[in-house]
């Protein structure tokens, strides 16, 4: 396991590569399963949760409606400690629903959560099943509500839709022929 010291200047260091590691970094780590610890430089403090939570911080606060952010991190903090772990647990499990889950994904996703001792390995099959059922859901979900901004911009928008063009075309063709009959009938 990859041991990473922080410094009381929050900079943190990984000695066994010589270097300075950014919140880049500690994302990669995260994305490449790199299993790492970081200690406090003099006390040997375990601060690896505090500093992957000022990680999550600020990806969160890169999200452009700040209101949203802040009302949501208190909705967080008023419902308090493992009850706010379960629902966090229950809502990334359900967005892992944006992308498509292959059986295999959801498999390594559960056996990940078995070993951090979130899930029972006797539920294995079951956990599989539910994340997958999930995942299809969150799927829906999703396109629903894409459509459903996508129809809304364009009507704010004010953008003439196909449909729309293809009908207001059919009344200007029955126009013209209705004009071309006039024409041959006063000639």
């Amino acid at each position: 396991m990859k041991v990473i010291k922080r410094y009381p200047n929050r900079l943190l260091y990984d000695s066994e590569v010589s270097s300075f590691v950014t919140s880049e970094t500690l994302r990669a780590y995260v994305r490449d399963d790199v299993e790492f610890r970081i200690v406090d430089s003099h006390t040997g403090c375990d601060m690896t949760v505090p500093a992957l939570g000022q990680v999550f911080l600020d990806d969160i606060g890169r999200y452009g409606n700040r209101r949203s952010v802040q009302e949501t991190l208190r909705g967080f903090i008023a419902l308090g400690g493992e009850f706010n772990m379960e629902i966090l647990k229950k809502t990334i499990l359900a967005s892992i629903g944006v992308f498509e889950i292959t059986r295999a994904k959801a498999e390594e996703i559960v056996d990940t959560l078995i070993k951090q001792g979130e899930v029972v390995k006797s539920k294995r099959a079951e956990a599989i099943l539910e994340l997958l059922d999930k995942a299809e859901q969150s799927g829906k979900e999703l396109k629903h509500r894409v459509t459903s901004d996508i129809e809304s911009a364009i009507e704010k928008m004010k953008v003439v839709k196909k449909k729309d063009l293809d009908e207001l075309n059919r009344k200007v063709d029955d126009l013209a022929e209705q004009v071309r009959k006039m024409i041959e009938k006063m000639q």
